[in-house]
Order: structure tokens, then C-alpha cells, then sequence
């Protein structure tokens, strides 16, 4: 009986380290540690591509409505795109409204298709208690091999060109480093 209370309290705590209590997605130091030891077996890894996601409006829905609308904004942006993944795929909540996405063994024919998706599924949500709410993301990406550090990189720079626009998705490219 000890023994089981050690091991619930345990397993409670690495769950509290490892998510994120508003959305239940890995957290950032949990992916962290996650991505690690992906990019350590490229063979399980296959080839990948990193999503990196940021809410259009949160600051705007957070003023108009408020902070527990903003909340429940990043709950179902989250609950949205959970919706469209499959199950070897890791979404996380990286902080605040921004999310990453990591798609594993993704042939990048299915790629852009898959940001359209998240765009769409985003776009189209409509929380109950608030039916005036607009959700959009913008989503910046990256199909490459390569260390996490670096895709996480690529995708910032594509998700800061994707915002620029707002509600819309770039894939990550070489020249972008050169129009800095």
C-alpha cells in the first residue's frame, strides 16, 4: 500500500513537470527532453518537420474579453489542432500562445497540406460561451534534417515571415537567412 502511494505520488509529479495544466500537451522542458533523444534515432525519427505555431489575437482577445477567454482560446486552439494529428506526432504548448509541432516519418508532399489543415481547424472553432471569438495562427515550418536547435531556428524564422501576414503558413527556405 506504501509502495502504491510513492508511485501515484511520483508518476502525479513527473505529470505536473512534464504538462501543461491548461491544455494536458508536453510541455517545453518535456519536449525538450523528448526531442533529445528523437534526434538521437533518426532510423524512429524518420524525416521530420517542425511546426512552430503562435496565436494571431490572443493580447486582443485577452482585452476585449478577458484573460479566462484567452485561456480558453489557447485550450481549444490546442484541443483543434490535437483533433487533425496523428498519433506519433508530439504537439506541444512551448509557452504562452505558442505552440510547436513535431511531425514524424512526414512525406513533405502531405506537409502543406497538413499546415492548411491546422490553419483551417483553427479558423473554423467556435467556443460556446463566446461565439464572437476569432481564432487564427500563424505557422512558420521547417522539412529538414538536422539538430532540434537548428530546426527550431528555421521554424521561427518562417513562423516571424507567417505573421507578417497573420492566419497563414511559410515553409522555412534557405534564402530566408539572406533577406535578414
Amino acid at each position: 500500500e506504501d509502495v502504491t502511494a510513492a508511485v501515484l505520488e511520483r508518476k502525479r509529479i513527473e505529470h505536473e513537470r512534464d504538462y501543461d495544466v491548461l491544455t494536458g500537451l508536453y510541455n517545453r522542458r518535456a519536449f525538450d527532453a523528448r526531442a533529445k533523444k528523437l534526434f538521437r534515432m533518426p532510423e524512429k525519427l524518420g524525416h521530420a518537420a517542425l511546426l512552430m505555431m503562435d496565436m494571431d489575437n490572443l493580447k486582443q482577445i485577452n482585452d476585449r474579453f478577458g484573460h479566462p477567454a484567452g485561456d480558453t482560446a489557447i485550450y481549444h486552439t490546442a484541443q483543434a489542432i490535437r483533433a487533425i494529428l496523428r498519433s506519433q506526432d508530439e504537439l506541444v504548448r512551448y509557452g504562452g500562445d505558442e505552440f510547436l509541432l513535431l511531425f514524424h516519418s512526414l512525406p513533405q508532399n502531405i506537409l502543406r497540406r497538413k499546415l492548411e489543415d491546422i490553419c483551417r481547424a483553427v479558423r473554423a472553432l467556435r467556443v460556446a460561451d463566446l461565439p464572437e471569438l476569432r481564432i487564427t495562427v500563424s505557422i512558420g515550418g521547417v522539412y529538414a534534417a538536422g539538430q532540434i536547435s537548428e530546426l527550431v531556428e528555421k521554424a521561427d524564422l518562417a513562423l516571424y515571415r507567417a505573421k507578417a501576414q497573420k492566419d497563414s503558413a511559410v515553409l522555412y527556405e534557405e534564402d530566408f537567412h539572406d533577406s535578414e
